[in-house]
């Protein structure tokens, strides 16, 4: 039997209750070097979808331009949560992830890159919590 203390969460759902306390500078650290990839998921996502309509050009309401663009500025606010520890880097992901998802429940769009986009949106928070708290502390 396994004990309640040995399971491991995905890290983007530890949003509430006792496992989403963050105790130390290294719980914090770890926490943004886990959520970062989530933010380069989302950035090879776009850059995927970016290359599929170099070759094959379909219209999917996006130009290439602007998936090119936000492919890039995904990888290096992944960068710069995994390296920097940036809060600004996390509130920026934060930010991004949550117009997307208010825009797809303003539009009544709700598919399968809507849960996609609010993974990436729990863990954007959990990288904005994590950032401070380790700015916050000396050790």
């Amino acid at each position: 039997m396994r004990n309640d203390q040995t399971k491991k969460t995905i890290e983007p759902f530890n949003l509430f209750g006792e496992r989403s306390w963050i105790l130390s500078k290294k719980d914090a650290a770890n926490i943004l070097t886990d959520n970062s990839y989530y933010i380069f998921v989302a950035a090879f996502i776009t850059l995927g979808v970016f290359l599929f309509l170099t070759f094959k050009p379909v219209d999917i309401g996006y130009t290439k331009t602007y998936l090119l663009i936000f492919s890039i500025f995904y990888f290096v606010l992944g960068v710069a949560i995994r390296r920097l520890q940036s809060r600004i880097a996390s509130i920026l992901a934060l930010l991004s992830f949550g117009l997307v998802v208010l825009s797809k429940i303003l539009e009544q769009n709700l598919d399968f890159f809507t849960f996609i986009s609010f993974i990436f949106l729990a863990a954007s928070y959990r990288s904005v919590k994590a950032s401070f708290f380790y700015h916050k502390t000396s050790n």
